[in-house]
């Protein structure tokens, strides 16, 4: 199997030094959307009969059928992993949060001998660079001096919602007073094979649409998309730790999903935590809560933050609007004043993730060796 990265390669390093991994004689891992049927054929082969566990990355958000508990990702997963025989064996699956969590409670009812469950992580999955995060690069100081903007909000990748989203923003007006950035490039959403010899067995395709009510039917149709740059957003936006995120007093997440069964994280809910700056999720309803539970702050000292309870997206959307109308009709010396009140909870979301990141980063240069009885593939 090619190289997985940086970081899964950390993750697959905890693991083997983890309580779990001293259970099995093999420890497999493989990238799920980057993985062939010779993968899981030389799995089958390498580990025979012997205890096993396969440690699954991922890197994409998986899509449901309406009504569905399973993804459509792990349903074809089952599929391949029975027509080549693989059975008796663990399956974890890293992630952040409370990710696939329903999916488990379906998929361990089998006949297989399957285990699937979850390998907690510090923090979600980023880039490679988030090897150069450190103390050094991450600034101490709240810096409500560089506030220039009420909010910052980026829209690289189309997804409906982010599409959403900046159709509000530009009916609404909100766009040359704040840091805002739409992209016009549409990305087609669609599975590709890294090359003819190992065709990628799990669909890249993501799709979490949903029925827009009246309002937001009219949004969409009404009011077009606009290419929007920032002179403030330089060409280092794919860093966790940019620092023109300085520049607003609000930062506006749009995750990679919001009509989810739970709350998906990625590098972008880093890059807030790491941010000194209060934000706002577009994602998943529960997603302030599982950060929460992770000991993070979240900011309804400054904002209400009901929206995150809202499980119907299209009424969850439209109270995040409501939302940002609120920030926006805010003076900017009262939202540097409110940026300065959170202060200690600032320190403590970038002490936290920054410890979490520190953990892994070490080993990026360790030595220790695993035990040679379990084999990567």
């Amino acid at each position: 199997m090619h190289d997985l990265g940086i970081y899964f390669d950390l993750i697959y390093k905890d693991f083997l030094r983890s309580p779990q991994a001293n259970c099995y004689d093999m420890v497999h891992q493989i990238l799920f959307e980057d993985f062939s049927e010779q993968d899981l054929e030389e799995i089958k082969k390498k580990s025979g009969d012997k205890l096993k566990c396969i440690l699954i990355h991922i890197d994409e958000p998986h899509w449901y059928d309406e009504g569905d508990s399973v993804s459509q990702q792990f349903k074809v997963f089952m599929g391949l992993c029975r027509k080549i025989g693989i059975y008796n064996a663990d399956f974890y699956v890293p992630f952040f949060g409370s990710d696939h969590q329903q999916d488990f409670k379906i998929m361990n009812k089998n006949y297989f001998g399957w285990n699937f469950m979850p390998y907690n992580v510090a923090f979600p999955w980023c880039h490679n660079d988030f090897t150069s995060i450190t103390n050094s690069n991450v600034e101490q100081d709240i810096h409500v001096d560089k506030v220039q903007y009420k909010f910052l909000h980026m829209n690289f990748t189309h997804r409906m919602h982010r599409q959403l989203f900046s159709k509000f923003l530009i009916r609404e007006n909100l766009i040359d007073t704040n840091c805002v950035a739409i992209n016009l490039e549409d990305r087609a959403r669609t599975s590709k094979t890294t090359n003819s010899s190992r065709p990628r067995c799990i669909s890249v395709d993501q799709n979490d649409d949903w029925h827009l009510n009246k309002n937001l039917k009219n949004l969409w149709r009404d009011t077009p998309l606009k290419k929007v740059s920032n002179t403030s957003i330089d060409n280092h936006f794919y860093l966790c730790h940019y620092g023109f995120l300085k520049k607003a007093g609000v930062y506006i997440v749009s995750e990679t999903m919001f009509n989810h069964p739970s709350p998906y994280f990625s590098e972008k809910t880093v890059s807030a935590l790491l941010s000194n700056r209060p934000f706002i999720i577009i994602g998943e309803h529960g997603s302030l809560r599982a950060l929460k539970q992770k000991g993070y702050k979240t900011f309804n000292d400054m904002f209400d933050e009901s929206y995150d309870n809202i499980i119907d997206p299209s009424s969850r959307m439209e109270s995040i609007f409501e939302l940002v109308k609120d920030i926006n009709a805010r003076s900017l010396d009262e939202i540097k004043e409110n940026v300065l009140k959170c202060q200690d909870k600032l320190s403590h979301n970038r002490n936290l993730m920054m410890a979490s990141i520190s953990r892994y980063t070490k080993k990026v240069n360790a030595t220790s060796d695993v035990s040679s009885n379990r084999k990567q593939i």
